[in-house]
């Protein structure tokens, strides 16, 4: 019987030698849980910016679509060039070899660009460096249950970290967004997610701005909010856990949404996705349900047919 292959691609950022020893670990983490790994053949080319051109990067990334040994594809670390490949992905091999893309940060860009395009779901979780970084039992399990199918997908905070109610409430919608200064690049492009069906937003920031971390997550999540049906059709929003050094509070985050947003949706914070572990592997492009109950409990649960 065949193995499940996971192919490892490099989209944004490129290898790094001095992350080699992360990746040997990641790749002993997969190949423990019943996973081969394989790489695409530009993913330790290295150029300007700290990758290769678009092309050899769009080039890996159409191989691991059309490739049927494998079975998921994963981001190798992230960075800031994802979105420079978006033009040079041949959408009707993604199409016709639906498979699981993860990652986070910068591949936001893609995750709702492949969702948008072709209506497949992706999986906003860990890097090919996060896993052998930093991950831990709950963000592999995590995963691994993502990319498995083994159960309905659902969202519990850990025990080791709080979350944040702003407003409580159910929720219906199709679950979009990620990093939200990758997301707000797909404005103006045709690969947007669809605004005028119900959605969940899920959203998390960096600490790259930092100290004006709390400033640009306002004004990239209204740049967000202006697109045409965004206010309407939002139906609730996720907070991922924000990084420390981004020093950013909850009351400040509470602030700025209580600005934006309507009083009738359930509001998340310093939940368990994003530059966070704990990290949680969330289903982009999936329809959910979020239920924000008078425990202060919150399940997000693959919409059943």
């Amino acid at each position: 019987m065949r193995k499940k292959t996971i192919r490892i691609i490099a989209p944004s950022s490129c290898w790094k030698k001095d992350n080699e020893a992360n990746y040997k670990r990641a790749e002993k983490l997969f190949t423990n849980a019943g996973w081969q790994v394989t790489y695409g053949k530009n993913t330790k080319k290295t150029g300007f910016l700290d990758t290769t051109s678009a092309q050899m990067r769009a080039i890996d990334f159409n191989e691991a679509f059309n490739d049927n040994n494998v079975d998921a594809v994963m981001a190798l670390d992230g960075g800031y060039s994802s979105n420079s490949i978006l033009d040079l992905i041949d959408w009707d091999i993604v199409k016709n070899n639906p498979k699981p893309l993860v990652g986070y940060s910068d591949i936001t860009v893609l995750l709702n660009a492949v969702s948008t395009a072709t209506k497949q779901i992706t999986l906003m979780g860990p890097m090919f460096s996060t896993i052998g970084k930093n991950a831990d039992r709950r963000t592999l399990d995590s995963l691994f249950n993502s990319l498995d199918k083994k159960m309905t997908f659902q969202y519990s905070p850990s025990i080791e970290t709080i979350t944040t109610v702003v407003q409580k409430g159910q929720a219906k919608g199709r679950l979009i967004g990620g990093n939200v200064g990758s997301f707000y690049l797909l404005q103006g492009t045709k690969y947007a997610p669809d605004f005028s069906e119900p959605y969940i937003l899920a959203i998390e920031e960096d600490d790259e701005a930092a100290p004006n971390t709390l400033a640009e997550f306002d004004r990239r999540l209204e740049s967000i909010l202006q697109q045409k049906y965004a206010r309407k059709s939002l139906q609730g929003v996720l907070v991922g856990r924000f990084e420390p050094t981004a020093k950013v509070t909850n009351e400040q985050v509470a602030k700025v949404l209580e600005n934006k947003l309507p009083k009738n949706i359930p509001i998340v914070l310093d939940m368990d996705f994003g530059h966070t572990i704990p990290m949680a592997t969330l289903p982009i492009g999936e329809t959910v349900c979020i239920d924000v109950d008078v425990n202060l409990s919150i399940v997000v649960i693959k919409d059943k047919p």
